[in-house]
């Protein structure tokens, strides 16, 4: 799924052969109102409303800017902040 998400909305890097590749999409690329419907008809099922919505909310929070952010957090903290984007969440496990 990464690779086809970078092939809709990446921008092509290089070609190798026959092989072309592409850079993970920019969150602008993903808020965009078409995102949510062209990922379904790929394929990504329910994720391309937790993608979509993921984007914009990233966009809403700063974009790029929030996202680096992220990195110079405590754990806790960015995982907190991470928690607040769609579709993301603790996880429960059963034994």
């Amino acid at each position: 799924m990464v690779e086809k998400l970078c092939t809709m909305y990446g921008e092509k890097i290089a070609t190798i052969g026959n092989t072309t590749y592409h850079d993970f999409p920019p969150v602008s690329a993903l808020a965009k109102v078409t995102v949510e419907n062209d990922l379904r008809s790929a394929g990504f099922g329910y994720r391309a409303k937790f993608i979509y919505q993921s984007a914009c909310k990233i966009e809403e929070m700063g974009g790029t800017i929030w996202l680096e952010k992220l990195q110079d957090m405590p754990y806790l903290k960015a995982k907190s902040e991470l928690m607040k984007l769609p579709g993301i969440g603790a996880k429960v496990r059963y034994s």
